[in-house]
């Protein structure tokens, strides 16, 4: 027979939303640190102008290590299930980057979503955006035109030879 434990452990709403605040804090704090040094240094162009590729890259790079850190701060300042609360710090966190790209969409034009970064390299290869998105559809369009019987020569023609993109 197990023990029933007859005081279960208190729930922690406000310390859980202090602790995923404190990591979203964090990454902003550090995200926007860091953006206003490299300004300073002229690293990057003044607020508001378009930045230039490897920037956009730079920038991704150290705002991956800041939200993995900021993840840490949620996970160790988490009353319980520290998991859970680096996870929601991400939901929190992608529904603000989903805010801040259609209010900033003139300085960084689609740069915030899968589907913008797929368009931009369709375009650059000249193809069609549907097939690098999901090749699949794009098989499907293309062995309605062909024959019947010819099963593979379609996906061929999509895929290449190796059959990869």
């Amino acid at each position: 027979m197990t023990a029933v434990d007859p005081h279960p452990p208190l729930r922690r709403p406000w310390r859980s939303a202090g602790a995923v605040f404190g990591g979203l804090l964090a990454v902003f704090v550090l995200s926007l640190g860091t953006d206003e040094i490299l300004h300073l240094l002229q690293l990057y162009p003044t607020w508001g102008q378009r930045m230039s590729d490897p920037l956009f890259a730079l920038a991704t790079a150290y705002r991956i290590v800041f939200n993995v850190a900021g993840g840490y701060i949620a996970a160790r300042l988490a009353p319980s299930a520290p998991l859970r609360h680096a996870m929601a710090l991400g939901i929190v966190g992608r529904g603000v980057l989903r805010r801040q790209a259609g209010a900033r969409s003139d300085v960084v034009p689609g740069r915030a979503s899968g589907r913008g970064c797929a368009l931009r390299l369709a375009r650059r290869n000249n193809r069609d955006p549907e097939e690098l998105v999901t090749p699949t559809v794009a098989s499907r369009r293309v062995s309605t035109s062909a024959s019947v019987n010819d099963d593979i020569a379609p996906t061929r023609r999509v895929l290449g030879k190796g059959g990869s993109l």
